[in-house]
Parts: structure tokens; sequence; C-alpha cells
């Protein structure tokens, strides 16, 4: 019975992950010096010697974290030389999918460290590149016929260009060659079942055929149903991120532009209501869709490196976990590693002497797996203003509210009962405060004694003064064109004002500008967006 328990409970863990750790495995941890092929660690572009055998030794470290899911960079065979200067430890630049890359490791000790991690509660997910291969791979010449022409990337918004051109100059495989399809097919399903990974990050989706992505998953699946597929769509557009989702069918995305939202506003100071758009336009996703929430990886400055102090990292953090979605910690967050760009900003990771958020870390998961309105409530923007945003999510049992203050002055919320928690950036938690500090986050668990209201819409009438020419209303929602001025909302004359009107999401935070057109073409307003939210009636002129 209580072998029955534990498996239960393992398998609801990997079903239902409340924390992803990403490891760049060169940069964790060096566990055999007797595979440190081409190692210079005072080289920030060559090797460190970081190994499977080390992430294997750190087991611990990733359970005081609450780790549920395990992210590795790619581990098959690449290319070891620099190119042009530029680092081949990342392990992008595969060769083949063959073996696992001796530089990391052997086959054996992969499946020793699946086991221990396994032990501890934690599922791996393997990181696969089926877009491109190394220059110059054994591949290009051995099989010509799976590649595309090489061409450049001239326009990063077709289709063709995306799906045909070379990323960065790598040879672009062409999936919809059979054999290759056979291959990756072959060898996805070979590792599935050696380590019983029970994720696949795919790298560059948006440079792919979908049929090949959805053709891939389907066959996957059928006999790994449980299998989950996670997209890498470098965009830090919703619009073009949801599209990407419907036609891939894929478990999870990055969130980018949530990404772009949080860092904008913890540490660069933007308006709160780029947070508020990034989590309105959560309509456009398909539903059983997961966000992957991150504040940095790999590929973008380290968080402690773009925000100015370790304060405005805590208040990015709080938010992070205060949201729906899964939360994704790169590796040395914990460790507050910095770096702008590449390849600092893939340092090696610092086990001594380091400020510890390990504590906060897994207590922010654990609250997760406890109140999982956290991950999976229906949202709504509470209160917006120029400094203050109010989220809130409800399910059955319980009401979460996650509070940002950007102002100098602390403020008090408005709760309807008084929170079973409270969790702040600035302090420890506590059941009492609902005072949110200036320059801040607070986070509240409130129990729900009323059922979720259903989803629910408002009109809003527009009146334009100050134009001849006919205004449309175009913005962020599907009811005002998602920023395609074709489809947006067109107002009509009478007497002296454009009229119009328009239902959205009660609660939904919409960014919005006014177009006119011409015979010499389509004219956007000038200045920032503006903002639609909780209100019945807009009156104003166009700016010029």
């Amino acid at each position: 019975m209580i072998l029955l328990l534990l498996c239960l409970l393992v398998y609801a863990k990997a079903d239902k992950p409340h924390l992803l750790y990403f490891i760049l495995v060169d940069r964790f941890e060096n566990g055999r010096k007797d595979n440190d092929l081409f190692v210079d660690t005072a080289d920030v572009s060559a090797f460190h010697g970081g190994d499977l055998s080390g992430i294997m030794k750190r087991t611990d470290h990733l359970e005081s974290l609450g780790v549920d899911w395990l992210w590795l960079s790619p581990i098959f065979e690449f290319r070891k030389e620099k190119f042009m200067g530029h680092a081949a430890f990342h392990g992008y630049w595969t060769h083949n999918l063959d073996t696992v890359e001796p530089h990391f490791g052997t086959e054996k000790e992969l499946l020793e460290m699946q086991s221990t991690l396994k032990s501890k509660g934690i599922d791996l997910i393997l990181d696969m590149v089926y877009n491109h291969v190394a220059m110059n791979a054994p591949f290009t010449t051995i099989h010509p016929d799976w590649f595309h022409p090489q061409r450049e990337i001239k326009d990063w918004n077709n289709i063709e260009d995306l799906t045909k051109g070379s990323v960065h100059g790598l040879p672009d495989l062409n999936q919809s060659r059979e054999p290759l399809y056979m291959y990756f097919h072959h060898r996805t399903e070979h590792w599935l079942k050696k380590t019983n990974a029970v994720g696949i990050r795919i790298d560059a989706l948006k440079h792919m055929n979908t049929g090949f992505i959805k053709r891939l998953r389907d066959d996957l699946k059928s006999k790994h149903p449980k299998l989950r597929f996670l997209g890498e769509d470098f965009d830090g557009n919703p619009i073009t991120l949801s599209r990407r989702a419907i036609e891939t069918q894929t478990d999870a995305l990055f969130d980018f532009p949530m990404h772009y939202a949080m860092t904008d506003v913890f540490c660069r100071d933007s308006p709160v209501s780029r947070l508020a758009f990034m989590l309105s336009m959560d309509e456009l996703y398909p539903k059983g869709l997961r966000l992957i929430t991150f504040l940095d990886n790999h590929d973008l400055p380290r968080i402690d490196s773009l925000c100015k102090t370790n304060s405005n990292v805590g208040e990015a953090l709080l938010f992070q976990f205060g949201i729906r979605g899964l939360p994704m910690i790169t590796y040395g967050f914990e460790a507050g590693l910095k770096g702008m760009h590449e390849p600092e900003n893939r340092s090696d990771m610092r086990w001594e002497n380091y400020e510890n958020r390990i504590e906060v870390i897994k207590s922010l998961r654990d609250l997760r797996a406890k109140y999982t309105v956290l991950e999976e409530g229906e949202g709504e923007i509470r209160e917006l203003e120029k400094n203050w945003l109010v989220y809130s999510q409800q399910n059955d049992t319980h009401i979460s509210m996650v509070v940002v203050n950007r102002g100098i002055e602390p403020r008090t919320t408005h709760l309807k009962s008084k929170p079973i928690l409270s969790w702040h950036s600035k302090g420890l938690q506590s059941t009492d405060s609902i005072v949110v500090e200036g320059n801040s986050v607070s986070l509240f668990i409130l129990e729900n004694s009323s059922k979720p209201s259903p989803i629910a819409f408002e009109t809003v009438t527009f009146e334009i003064i100050g134009t001849d020419k006919a205004p449309v209303v175009v913005g962020s929602s599907k009811s005002l064109g998602l920023w395609n001025p074709e489809k947006g909302l067109v107002l009509k004359r009478s007497k002296d004002i454009w009229t119009g009107e328009v239902k959205v999401k009660k609660g939904a935070a919409i960014a919005w500008k006014l177009v006119t057109s011409d015979e010499k073409g389509v004219k956007w307003e000038s200045g920032e967006n503006r903002i639609l939210w909780n209100k019945s009636r807009i009156r104003t002129a166009i700016r010029d």
C-alpha cells in the first residue's frame, strides 16, 4: 500500500510539475576530470568541464530547490570547435542524435543520473535540436538531400524564410524528407525509452514546418501518452506565440512575452500596465496550454545584471511565482549569477560564497503545489493605475491576488476577506498584513466561499473628436483587431463626433491606439499606447 502511494505521488508530481530547472551542462559541475576534452576554464568561450556525472553529484541541490522537471541543454554528439570565435560548449551545434556527447560522459552515466534524479522525484526533459546541425557536420556530406539550399533569412515575418532559411548560417534541415523524419522519430523514441524522460524541449520551433511537429507529436504520444512537448519560439509577441501554439498543438511554450514584460517593469521601470496587457492577452492561447515563465535563460541577460538591485529581482521572482503557468529557474539564479551578453551570461555555477535564494524558491514552489489557484485560476485585472496593479485568480476553493506597487509610498489593498496567507517581497510571510510597501510585490491567498463567476463582458463606447478622417480603434484584444487596422473597430460619424461600441472581457486591460488612413496609407496616432480598463465610455481627441 505504501509503495502504491509513493508511486502515485511520483506520478502526480511528474504529470503536474511546479518548478522547471534548466542546466547548461558544461557550466554546472565537473564530476569527472578524465573526460575534460578541450577544457580551458580561463577562456569564457571554451569548455569548462561540466558533465552528467557532475549533475548526478548535485541532485541534493536540485531536490532542495523543489525541482520537479530538469531540462538539460543538448547532450548528444555535437561540434566541439569554436566557429568564427563563437563558443561550441552549449551543445546546440549537433552532429547527430546517435550517441551521448563524450565530453559530457557515457550512456551509462546518463542512465545513472536519471535513476538518481528519479529517486528524488525529479523527471528529465530532453533538449532536441531538429532544425539544424553544426557547420560541416557529417550529415551535410553523408545526406546532403536532407538539407534546404543555403539561404539567408531576410524577412522574419515570411514563413518561407523562417522555415527554409539558415539560422545563424547553420545547415538547415528539411524535415519534409521522409528518411530524415524517420531518423528523428527513431532516435527520439530510442532516448525516451532509455531515459524515461517525461518531456522534450524543442529548439527553434518557429523555424520548422508545422506538419513535422504535429506528426512527431502524434507518433510519439501514441506510445507515450503522458509525454510533454515544450516549444521554444523566441518571440515577444503573444499574438504570434498563440498562433504557434494552435498550429503545432504543443503542450507548453516558453513565455517570452511575459519575460519581456517582467524585466521591463522590474528592471527598466516601465509602467505596470505592461504586465496587465500580457496577462489579459492570455485569452488568445488555446485551453490547456502551459506557459513557462522565466526571468532569464542562456540566451538572455541575467536578471541580476539587468535589474538595479536585489530587491528588484525579489519583486520579479514573487510576481513570477504568483501568476499562472509553470515557473522556470535557470541554473545559477539561486547564486545570483550575472552576465549581460553571451558567453558571460553562461558562466559557471557558483557553489560557494553566494546569496542563497534556495529557501525562497523552495517555499514559493511549495506554495504553488498547495494552492493550485496560482497555476490555473481564472485571471482578472482588479486594479490598475500608473504604478499599481492588482491581478486576481480564482478557482472553486481559493482566490489569489498578486499586488505590484511601483510607487514610493505604501498602500493598502482591498480584500473581501482576511487572507489565509500573505507573502511580501519586503518582509516575511504573514496572515495579517494587507499593506504593500513602496517598490514591492505582495501575494495574498484567500478562501473562496462562492463559485467562480462566469466570464462576463462589458460594452465600451468610444467618442472621438478633432478629426475629419474616419478613425479606427486598434488594440491588443480580439475585439479591437489584435493590432490589425483592417480588423479594428471602425467608428461612424454623428455630427462632429466619431462613435462606436465594442464588447470586451470584464477585468481585461487592453492597449489601444487610433488609426486613420488615406491615399498615402495608414497613419497611427503618436504617443504611447492608451489603456482601456474598467471604462464604459471613452471621449478623447486623436493625437497628431
